[in-house]
């Protein structure tokens, strides 16, 4: 059974980030040495979403504070904000790289292995994979022709392309 958990800061009216989107009033109230509770939590998480503003606030962190899990929401976020034409994160039953380490999806374990499928015009891909050179655990990065050849969204593509 898949289970959805939350460990939120928020100020005492209840937002996360100020008025201006910032999320500097964290640093002020952390006192050091404090985890609230996040170690016993983050050790139960399989998997992290996160929305860009909060990735950009932590990127700085070394080491990043969720370890090796895997963090693909950043990527759609990203993508979204740039404008692709489409993206599509898909979870694989099993994979290796370089490593040769296998990624396996299993009932008992969380090492995952995760696709990002990217659709627009060639530039625009690589303009994207251009900023994502500072995000870790991205593995192999690969370009592929395709040819639309129908769908709802081809109208789209088509008149972007003329």
């Amino acid at each position: 059974m898949t289970r959805l958990s939350v460990f939120i800061a928020s100020s005492i009216d209840g937002y996360i980030a100020t008025l201006d989107d910032k999320l500097d009033w964290l640093d002020a109230a952390a006192v050091p040495g404090e985890d609230y509770g996040y170690e016993p939590f983050i050790s139960t998480v399989d998997a992290l979403a996160m929305g860009r503003g909060t990735y950009d606030f932590i990127s700085h962190i070394d080491p990043l504070p969720f370890g090796d899990r895997k963090v693909f929401e950043y990527v759609a976020s990203l993508a979204r904000d740039r404008k692709m034409a489409g993206l599509t994160v898909l979870e694989a039953l099993i994979g290796f790289g370089a490593s040769a380490h296998v990624h396996r999806r299993h009932v008992l374990e969380s090492d995952r292995a995760v696709v990002i499928e990217i659709v627009d015009f060639e530039d625009a891909l690589r303009a994207f994979v251009a900023a994502l050179s500072d995000v870790p655990d991205i593995g192999l990065m690969t370009l592929e022709a395709i040819e639309v050849i129908g769908g709802k969204a081809s109208k789209t593509l088509e008149s972007l392309s003329r």
